[in-house]
């Protein structure tokens, strides 16, 4: 297993068998230090999933004021974020966390072989059956 820096946040968004589930978990020196998950309605998207785990993973990080790069394999979260503009009250409330100079969000390929990467999709797998209930 490869980690991509001493310290790294890797997120997830899952929806199987009906559920949606979200997480991160942050990974240093290849090992799990802090884990993060909550299930969604539903109704709720991967794509809401995959940001209000990003969201989250930024509000964690800035909490303890460190700096991080954050890890999704969601192209299409990443590029909602990315974008000038957004009418998405969850993807304005990211790019504003994302002002920290010290935050990097970076996209890996699905499950590649890291263990930050596998690590959140197991979480996320987890947190369709028994996250805590967070409603968006």
């Amino acid at each position: 297993m490869r980690t991509i820096c001493v310290r790294a946040i890797y997120t997830d968004g899952p929806h199987l068998e009906g559920e949606t589930g979200c997480d991160f978990c942050v990974i240093q020196n290849n090992v799990q230090i802090h884990q993060w998950t909550a299930k969604l309605s539903p109704h709720n998207t991967v794509f809401q999933a995959e940001n209000l785990a990003m969201k989250e993973a930024l509000n964690w990080a800035n909490s303890k004021g460190i700096s991080t790069s954050i890890w999704s394999d969601s192209e299409s979260a990443l590029r909602a974020i990315s974008s000038f503009k957004s009418s998405n009250p969850l993807i304005e409330e990211t790019q504003a966390l994302l002002q920290n100079p010290l935050m990097q969000l970076n996209w890996i390929k699905a499950l590649v072989g890291f263990l930050g990467n596998e690590a959140a999709d197991n979480l996320g797998k987890q947190a369709t059956k028994e996250g805590t209930h967070l409603h968006l």
